[in-house]
C-alpha cells in the first residue's frame, strides 16, 4: 500500500496536467468493478433461488408421499380391525 501512494506522489504532477482524463479513468474503473461483482453476486443468488426451489420441489414430494402412506396404512388397520 505504501508504494501504491509513493508511486501516485510521484506521477501527481501528470494527474495534475490531465485532471478530467484521471477522473473519468477512475470512475470507468469504479463502474466496471461495480458491474462485474454486482454480475457476480446476482449469478450467486439466482443459483440460491435455483437450489430453493429444488428442496421445495423435494419437500412437497415427500409430504405427498407421507400422506399415501399413511392412508394406505390406514387402510391396512382399518382392513385388519374388520376381520376381526
Amino acid at each position: 500500500m505504501y508504494e501504491f501512494i509513493e508511486k501516485l506522489e510521484q506521477e501527481w504532477a501528470v494527474i495534475e496536467q490531465a485532471p478530467f482524463i484521471f477522473t473519468a479513468t477512475f470512475i470507468l474503473a469504479l463502474g466496471l468493478a461495480y458491474g462485474f461483482f454486482r454480475h457476480l453476486h446476482s449469478a450467486k443468488l439466482s443459483n440460491k433461488d435455483s437450489q430453493l426451489k429444488l428442496a421445495n420441489d423435494r419437500l412437497e414430494d415427500f409430504k405427498k408421499n407421507l400422506k399415501w402412506i399413511r392412508r394406505k396404512k390406514r387402510s391396512k388397520n382399518f382392513m385388519n380391525s374388520k376381520k376381526e
